[in-house]
């Protein structure tokens, strides 16, 4: 802790790193249609696939979800 000038800015650099590292696997998408009844790793894997280009064979998801809940606008999220 010699580094840091207070406890404070190493605790701080503490959070940011185990925030990057909690972060490592995840990837979040935006602007992909939505409707009521859905599955959201096939979604996913559908644009993974035709859109990105991605063999998905071998991709594993473990969760996949929508961040808030269904809305019936016409713009997506």
């Amino acid at each position: 802790m010699d580094d840091y000038s207070t406890r404070e800015e190493y605790i701080n650099d503490l959070l940011s790193d185990l925030k990057s590292r909690s972060m490592r696997e995840k990837l979040m998408f935006y602007g992909l249609d939505e409707s009521r009844e859905e599955d959201c790793g096939v979604i996913v894997k559908t644009f993974i696939k035709d859109i990105l280009l991605i063999d998905t064979h071998d991709i594993k998801l473990d969760r996949v979800h929508r961040i808030g809940p269904y809305s019936d606008r016409k713009h997506d999220r």
